[in-house]
């Protein structure tokens, strides 16, 4: 953690600068949103979705910032009230959520703007839908109208912003899942012909990697790689960054089989799926969990939004490879734990004698 505060101010001079840009905005913006998660609503991400520790200098792993064209608030809960308070500078206001008397976002932007100013602008990429319509309610009952602006301000003053990460994907094998890809999308359709229901898109990292046996590194501390996936009756399809694909992830994917995952530049996913929304005669299935994006290009009768998605049941349910696999990680993590207590013990001792 940071112990100085870094300026803002001309960060935030640039970002108001941009929000009343109609070269980067339909209409200009009265307050813009900077959310804590990534386009897959991640809660640990990599340095290059950092947005709101970027703008702000606040490095804890949730919060929110608000900027409007005259003052700037970040809402923290209980874990980060002092860091907070050390690491952001005086052009912002710290919100101390859970303490009376602290304004929820839309009560504040109530009282930070004046009419003509109703306009309140997030990237709909990193929030997620049902945070989105709880919103949305909100600032329309104070007079406000919430704004879906797809094109990020903040990635737009981020001169030095990290590259994306390009990690080599990484097999996991039978001996620690248990279960094939294969038969996992064949019980997803299961699921599809019993709800009714076309397809299914998946957003959520650790979905992904689960369902086709993948591991990656693109989020430090976290197994798991930037990518979405679709699966229908017929097709499975998986969108990811090509140069992390390896011949062998290849194999394992079922190059040249009869049952195979088509592969696509994670690029090319938004496109891909208007395309396919647009010629999809069902239903498709979303999670809640997913952003506002995604449920945007999806409309209302074409929707199956469910709680959670239609992997996480399934992952949840382990099978036997998989609860031995976690009792040799908590072996393992049981002896890792005594062997530190025994060295600390000692050096405990060490001291004590020392100080004697």
């Amino acid at each position: 953690m940071s112990s100085k505060a870094r300026s803002t101010t001309q960060l935030l001079k640039a970002l108001r600068q941009l929000m009343s840009d109609t070269k980067y905005v339909v209409q200009p913006v009265h307050a813009y949103i900077v959310p804590s998660g990534d386009a897959h609503l991640n809660e640990y991400i990599s340095p290059c979705d950092c947005r709101r520790e970027f703008i702000s200098g606040f490095s804890g792993s949730a919060g929110t910032a608000v900027i409007t064209q005259s003052q700037a608030a970040l809402w923290v809960d209980g874990r980060y009230h002092v860091q907070a308070a050390v690491q952001v500078d005086d052009n912002w206001t710290i919100m101390k959520e859970g303490i009376k008397g602290t304004p929820s976002i839309p009560e504040w932007l109530s009282k930070a703007l004046e009419e003509p100013e109703t306009r309140v602008a997030v990237d709909p990429s990193v929030l997620r839908h049902s945070s989105w319509v709880n919103m949305e309610k909100e600032l329309s009952a104070h007079g406000l109208s919430l704004i879906g602006d797809s094109r990020n301000l903040i990635d737009e003053i981020w001169e030095d912003q990290p590259a994306r990460p390009n990690n080599p994907l990484m097999v996991l094998g039978l001996n620690f899942t248990g279960k094939t890809w294969n038969s996992k999308v064949a019980n997803i359709r299961e699921k599809l012909t019993e709800k009714s229901v076309s397809a299914c898109v998946f957003t959520a990292l650790d979905d992904i990697a689960w369902l086709l046996n993948l591991r990656g590194s693109d989020i430090p501390l976290n197994p798991v790689f930037y990518s979405y996936a679709i699966v229908s009756m017929t097709e499975t399809r998986f969108f990811v960054d090509e140069g992390k694909v390896t011949s062998d992830v290849k194999q394992h994917l079922g190059e040249g089989s009869e049952e195979f995952v088509n592969i696509h530049p994670y690029s090319e996913f938004f496109s891909f799926l208007s395309s396919f929304v647009s010629s999809c005669s069902g239903k498709i299935w979303l999670s809640k969990a997913s952003s506002q994006k995604i449920h945007s290009e999806v409309p209302e009768n074409k929707k199956y939004v469910t709680e959670n998605s239609a992997v996480a049941i399934m992952k949840a349910v382990k099978n036997d490879v998989e609860i031995e696999g976690m009792r040799n990680a908590h072996y393992k993590d049981a002896v890792t734990l005594c062997e530190f207590f025994s060295w600390l013990e000692k050096e405990v001792r060490c001291l004590i004698m020392f100080n004697r």
